[in-house]
């Protein structure tokens, strides 16, 4: 095909199916269908008996998988420091003191999240906090009553995802 003929036919048809179903033109042209690897528990809301959630959540799923798969092809599978840490912790029941680790851990001055008011500032002062062990935090928009957010674990690249939907509070509970 030359530059200026027009491009039509089956190229056009696997681009606009691309488009319709947010995946790789790719993977119209494989025989069979590729196996999306989304994990199978996740936590539903008790009023949530459908069993299936809606496209955006799904594709929240799949953004969150693809870009944990990415950080480990980048980055390497080596166990996350801040994960081995928190484990450290198991045998400890004095709820108080495993909070004040946990603190540490994470770097985080109860007295700096206190200064400001504004629930958008404290949930990035959490989110940094959060990223900065190696945890990696994606914000996505699916609807609130299928999920507030998700964590997908992985032993060197576990990663969060927070609901854009929602309000900055609930955001920074399903953070922790």
């Amino acid at each position: 095909m030359l530059a200026s003929e027009p491009v039509s036919g089956p190229f056009i048809k696997h681009k606009i199916l691309s488009k319709t179903y947010k995946r790789p033109s790719a993977i119209f042209l494989l025989d069979k269908e590729p196996s999306e690897n989304i994990p199978a528990k996740f936590r539903k809301l008790m009023d949530f008996h459908t069993g299936q959630f809606t496209s955006p959540t799904i594709l929240a799923i799949r953004k969150a998988v693809r870009t944990q798969n990415i950080a480990k092809e980048v980055f390497g599978t080596n166990p996350n420091k801040f994960i081995a840490d928190l484990r450290k912790l198991h045998n400890l029941t004095d709820y108080e003191k495993i909070s004040e680790e946990v603190l540490k851990l994470l770097g985080v001055n109860l007295n700096d999240i206190a200064k400001s008011k504004d629930p958008f500032a404290q949930l990035n002062y959490w989110k940094q906090a959060v990223e900065s062990c190696g945890i990696y935090i994606l914000e996505l928009g699916f609807p609130t009553d299928e999920a507030k957010g998700f964590a997908i674990y992985d032993e060197s690249t576990p990663i969060i995802v927070l609901n854009t939907n929602d309000y900055p509070n609930p955001r920074i509970f399903t953070l922790m």
